[in-house]
Order: C-alpha cells, then structure tokens, then sequence
C-alpha cells in the first residue's frame, strides 16, 4: 500500500502495531467502548497490512464516532487513492482540508489525484496553494508546471521550472526533457539548445533529448547537422518517421533536394500512413527535372489519400498539377 503517499500516521493509544493481536480485540467485551482513534489505528494497521477493505471499514467506523477528525478522512483517502478509487478519495480529501486547511499533505494528495483524472487545472490551483504555504518544496513548483505544461500555459511552466531548478543541486531527467519541450512549443530553439547542453553536461541523455535536438536544429534549418545527429542515432530513436519527414522538409527548404528526397522516402517507407510525403516527393523529383518520377509520385498520392479528408485539398492540388504537366509533357 505504500507508493506515492504514506500512512505513517500512528495515534499513541496502546494499540498493539500487531494488526492480528488488535483485531482480536474488536471481539472482546471491551467491544462496545473502544474510541474513534482505536478503529482509527486499527484501520491503518490494516492499510499496512495490504488488507484495504478491513481498513476502509475500521476507518470509516471512526469517522462515524468522530466526524470531525480531518486525520481519518485523509487517511481513508489514502487507501481509496491506492486502489484508484479516485473521486472517493476526493470526497474524503476536499472534507479534511475543510476541516483543516492547511494541511499540506491533504491538499498535495488532491492534487495528486486530481492529475491522475488530468484534470490539471484543479491539480495546478492545489499547487499554487502549497506553493504559497512552502515556497521552499521544489516538488511543488516541478508539478505545478507539469500541469500548466499539459495545459499549454508553456511559458508559465517554463517560470515554475526555473524555480524548480533553483531549488535543487541536480535536477531530474525528466525536467530538462519538460523545459525544452516548452521551449520549443514557444520557438524559443536557442533557449532550448541550452538546455540540451546543460542535459548533456549532467550525463543525462536519451533518445527523447535526442529527438528534440533534431527537430531544433532542423527547425533552424541547420540541416546537416541534424541530419549527422539523425544518423548516428537512428537506432535509439523512436519516432523515426516523422524526424526523417522533418529532416527531408527542411533540406528541401535548403534546396538541398538529392538529400530531400532520401529522408522523405525513407520516412515514407517506414510509415506508410504519411502519405503526404508522396507529394512532396513529387515536388523534388519536379524541381530535379524528372517528370515522369513526378507523375508517378503525384497519381500514388491521389490514389492512396483518397480516404483522407484532411487532405483533399492538398490532393485537388496534386490533380491540378498532374492535368498541367500531363499537358506540357
């Protein structure tokens, strides 16, 4: 039962920490005057003992004999939030904090639970919260702007993780990936370059800064190099298809079109869905002075995005070119 949150809370009453010895005594005569705090600790003897269903029940009995115990609602939720049981865990969360509002943990778990429903705007509001009650937890500012990076408040995520990176001497893999995500989403590439730096300086590299990196540097139409770093990558990369799409688009850019029409090609062999590569295909062969190679690359994209209703306008154009070069042919 323990993952992200603890149940290390224990009231010092006698309770035996034996779940078996202390559940023998529900039995006994003493039955009818045991306390709200006993079936409280009774209940997280149970959560520790992976038994969520006696620990619902022995807490829930506690919340009856003391409804205004905001230890015990947060405690329920911590089991409900273990089996998923989300908005059960909410319900148990938003009675605690109104009783105790300043509860940090209280209110971290709702944020907590509320980003495992995505619903990042309440989860960033709790943030925003704990925040201002610890400005000192870097925990709090690294997923306050997770939330406000999955609600494309990039530049505000871009803020919170700076200030995470304040806080800490070594920052987490995944923020270097996040901040430069966020720089890109924003066009800020020198921004984000620098931070590929900072990544590569910390020993943390991986396919997914890689593949950020390519599509940086085409984006910046420095083609080659991001074709020289495609290639020494290309087997840790996942998303090969659409870096080579990227790569082949901005050497065409470049005019660079024997190159071109290689990335485009191959990306188009890798996924055949991205059929919009066909025509552009067609468009370097055009610019190289192969007509025949342009019409048969333009009649495959017709046929093959003819099911495909986002790009009817893009295929009318195709039709439109091969009436015109069957013409001047």
């Amino acid at each position: 039962m323990r993952n992200l949150v603890s149940l290390l809370i224990f009231i010092t009453l006698g309770i035996s920490n034996n779940y078996a010895y202390a559940q023998q005594n529900i039995s006994k005569n003493e039955k009818n005057t045991l306390s709200d705090n006993y079936y409280l600790n009774l209940g997280i003897l149970a959560a520790e003992n992976n038994k969520p269903d006696s620990a619902i029940h022995y807490i829930s009995k506690s919340i009856e004999l003391n409804k205004k115990n905001p230890i015990a609602y947060y405690i329920r939720a911590t089991v409900f939030y273990e089996l998923k049981h989300f908005d059960k865990a909410l319900e148990d969360l938003n009675q605690s904090i109104k009783i105790n509002p300043k509860d940090q943990k209280a209110i971290y778990l709702r944020a907590i639970v509320n980003q495992n429903k995505m619903d990042y705007l309440k989860a960033s509001k709790d943030y925003e919260t704990l925040i201002k009650m610890n400005s000192t937890d870097s925990n709090y500012y690294f997923q306050y702007a997770y939330c406000l990076q999955e609600l494309n408040e990039n530049q505000k995520s871009i803020d919170a993780y700076l200030n995470y990176e304040k806080l800490v001497k070594v920052p987490a893999k995944e923020f270097f990936v996040n901040i430069i995500y966020n720089y890109v989403q924003l066009k800020k590439y020198s921004e984000a370059l620098t931070y590929i730096i900072k990544s590569k300086k910390q020993g943390y590299i991986s396919h997914e800064l890689i593949q950020l990196e390519i599509d940086i540097l085409s984006s910046q139409q420095k083609c080659d190099e991001a074709l020289k770093l495609f290639e020494d990558n290309e087997k840790s990369l996942e998303n090969k298809a659409i870096t080579l799409t990227n790569l082949g688009m901005c050497l065409l850019r470049n005019k660079d079109y024997t190159k071109a029409n290689q990335a485009l090609l191959k990306a188009y062999e890798i996924d055949r869905s991205l059929v919009e590569n066909l025509f552009n295909i067609a468009y370097v062969q055009q610019q190289l002075g192969n007509p025949t190679n342009t019409i048969v690359y333009l009649e495959q994209f017709v046929d093959e995005s003819k099911n495909r209703n986002d790009l009817k306008e893009l295929r009318d154009q195709a039709i439109r070119l091969l009436d015109s070069i069957k013409k001047n042919k």
